[in-house]
């Protein structure tokens, strides 16, 4: 939601909420979708070590307003 954009909250839960998910649930891929207008957390998702790997356009309606979507992922192996 855009108004917990920009607040720190991925950068400070990301890596422990991915290693739950490779190392206790045992998953080999985890996926993040971000509006592509979010541009903080684009970054903060390619900081943390994610790949970007398309763009779903106007993927949904907010508000009355296509929005597109990012698509990221991590692997288990990276």
């Amino acid at each position: 939601l855009p108004e917990y954009w920009g607040k720190g909250i991925m950068s400070e839960a990301f890596p422990t909420i991915v290693d739950l998910g490779f190392e206790d649930m045992n998953l080999h891929r985890i996926e993040g979708f971000v509006f592509s207008e979010n541009v903080k957390c684009k970054k903060a998702m390619a900081k943390l070590g994610w790949i970007l790997e398309g763009t779903m356009r106007d993927y949904e309606i907010e508000n009355g307003k296509f929005m597109s979507c990012d698509i990221y992922a991590k692997l288990s192996t990276e």
